[in-house]
């Protein structure tokens, strides 16, 4: 886990693995395969990250990190999609993630900011607006700047 915090990406990439060979039971695989997909996210190897959240939450289906994970790796794919219909079924996808992640923990900031910027590329302000107050209660005193996409500069 240091490794990643550091964003050392190979050699996490290494520890989580061996951690999931060592695993001697479904919470620790669940959890060395959620640090796996993590890893993967930021390399920025979705195909690679997306089976090992779901293997996880097959392990371990109550584990709110991994579920809002995956629904921030379902709006990145969303975004990234090249037709309309499928960034659609990935931000719906998306959606039902993070609530998922949630209704497992309601305190869950990771997920709640993961719908706001979600509900804010869906042109869905008030939804993201209301996203943002329930965050600045989870932590008191923080400043939420809200997102704006960047201005787009006539081409001259």
């Amino acid at each position: 886990v240091e490794m990643a915090q550091q964003r050392q990406w190979g050699p996490a990439m290494e520890q989580f693995q061996q951690s999931l060979v060592l695993a001697t039971n479904a919470a620790d695989s669940a959890q060395a395969l959620g640090n796996l997909g993590g890893v993967f996210f930021n390399e920025g190897a979705f195909e690679l990250a997306f089976p090992c959240y779901v293997q996880s939450i097959q392990l371990d289906s109550l584990q709110a990190d991994t579920w809002s994970n995956l629904g921030i790796l379902w709006t990145e794919m969303g975004q990234r999609s090249p037709t309309a219909d499928d960034r659609g079924v990935r931000w719906q996808g998306a959606e039902s993630f993070l609530r998922h992640a949630v209704e497992l923990n309601p305190q869950h900031y990771q997920a709640h900011l993961g719908l706001a910027n979600l509900y804010q590329h869906q042109g869905r302000r008030e939804l993201a607006e209301a996203e943002r107050r329930l965050l600045a209660g989870l932590r008191p005193g923080q400043i939420l700047v809200p997102y704006t996409q960047p201005e787009e500069k006539p081409h001259e």
